[in-house]
């Protein structure tokens, strides 16, 4: 009995040092494979999302798939519809709308059941919504009519966060500037967002891209430039990369460039046309491709600039504020 109990302990020493190696042998494997670009997923690619015109001349929300197939307008309502956004988990689209026939409003419509939700209700416009990562807050641009604070008593824009409720608005107000555009970053650590010095009236056409945290503390500006517009991004989908357009001071020309999220250090440009305005870049949820609106429409690129693609879809100029679909 004892000799066959040493033997038993002998053989599964002998077969757990199999098994040990056999996984360090895999390991050792792995670790020498390349890893993708830019890891760490949220999801597979899904539909487009913008706003352009609609047959009666309004500006309305649509859907499309990449190729330019399955167009399918998702508002239509009195005014105008813009500046849409989806939720993290795909289901939902943010957007802004003054279909109530005064102000500019956030709404949110769930593309499952088709209910729209009204969000905000402010004397002022209010736009460009994103979605915090866990779907339960939208962060956004709200207009600030003119007060005190501000030397040329004019309307400046803050950045505000308000749960998808409608309820707990607060406004994250940065000393009468003119901010927009504010993008949560995956981890829900910060939001990023343009800003031009000074306010609204204010002769300053050159816009940078900040980031703070969701309570507006830590301020950082990851451009630093005034001699540029830096005005149109989206975060890489493991938030460690920022995609820009660089456009000149007049507007007239521009590129696409990405920087380290955590300080804009390592500018990297990405397109080289001379003269043409290229800008609204955006991510794909997988992370692999670039998507932006060039010279000719349409174009997608691999994260590093390469393999410059044309896609069809609507006509060059009618695509504003591109988005892209996560699918779990």
């Amino acid at each position: 009995m004892l000799t066959l109990a040493i033997r038993g302990r002998g053989m599964r020493a002998v077969l757990l040092a199999v098994v040990l190696a056999v996984a360090a042998s895999c390991a050792s494997i792995l670790l020498a494979s390349p890893k993708p670009a830019e890891a760490s997923f949220p999801g597979k690619n899904g539909l487009l999302v913008f706003w352009s015109t609609s047959a009666d001349g309004s500006t309305e929300i649509f859907t499309s798939r990449l190729d330019g197939f399955s167009l399918k307008q998702r508002t239509n309502a009195p005014g105008d519809s813009r500046d849409p956004s989806w939720s993290a988990d795909g289901t939902k689209i943010a957007f802004a709308s003054n279909r109530d026939g005064q102000d500019y409003e956030i709404y949110v419509k769930d593309i499952t059941t088709g209910n729209v939700s009204q969000i905000t209700h402010n004397s002022e416009s209010d736009s460009d919504p994103a979605w915090s990562p866990d779907g339960s807050k939208l962060v956004f641009r709200k207009v600030v009519p003119p007060h005190e604070n501000c030397p040329d008593d004019s309307f400046t824009s803050d950045i505000a966060v308000v749960g998808v409720g409608g309820s707990d608005e607060k406004p994250l107000p940065l000393a009468c500037t003119f901010d927009n555009n504010p993008e949560w970053s995956p981890d829900g650590t910060k939001i990023a967002f343009a800003s031009a010095k000074g306010c609204g009236g204010c002769d300053n056409p050159t816009p940078d891209i900040l980031t703070m945290k969701p309570d507006g503390s830590e301020l950082t500006n990851l451009t630093r430039t005034d001699v540029s517009r830096e005005q149109h991004f989206d975060w890489s989908p493991n938030g460690k990369k920022i995609v820009y357009g660089k456009r000149t001071a007049d507007a007239e020309n521009g590129n696409i460039w990405k920087m380290n999220a955590a300080d804009g250090s390592q500018k990297d440009r990405l397109t080289f046309h001379p003269d043409a305005i290229e800008d609204f870049p955006v991510w794909s949820p997988n992370g692999r491709k670039i998507l932006f609106n060039g010279s000719g429409g349409l174009t997608k690129m691999n994260v590093d600039g390469t393999n410059k693609t044309d896609i069809p879809g609507p006509p060059e100029g009618a695509v504003i504020s591109l988005d892209w679909q996560p699918i779990h």
